[in-house]
């Protein structure tokens, strides 16, 4: 077992989730936690608590962007948003410096798509953001 994983680190999530099929949006969330600020990587926007933990997951334009970078490929990815039942967040952290997220998708019960995505890990707050006062 790695040393991340002993530290909790590596362990499987339940997240609640909510699916707009209008406008395609899937936000993924703990329950139990709030925002203290977010990352935006093109259609991803990942928010983090106070203690730099992966608190929700929100990608736009989810169906076209979730079947090119899902394994396996589901044939309708908007059909298995809008029938989804569970969604597990494992978040790993290599070596201090990468964010490893394995989102896995469930539908109808069943594992439909495992969507893999990894980040820079952030060590400290942008200048930007520490001028502005955020």
């Amino acid at each position: 077992m790695n040393k991340s994983h002993k530290k909790g680190l590596g362990k499987i999530q339940k997240f609640q989730f909510d699916y707009d099929a209008k406008y395609d949006d899937l936000f993924v969330y703990r329950k139990d936690s709030k925002s203290a600020g977010g990352v935006e990587i093109g259609s991803v926007l990942l928010d983090f608590g106070k203690g730099g933990d992966l608190v929700a997951i929100e990608i736009m334009d989810a169906a076209e962007f979730l079947a090119s970078s899902t394994q396996p490929a589901p044939i309708d990815m908007k059909e298995v948003l809008r029938k989804l039942t569970d969604c597990e967040v494992d978040v790993r952290v290599w070596r201090n410096s990468i964010l490893m997220i394995k989102m896995t998708l469930f539908a109808e019960n069943k594992p439909a798509a495992v969507w893999n995505f990894s980040v820079p890990k952030l060590q400290e707050r942008s200048p930007v953001t520490a001028l502005a006062g955020a």
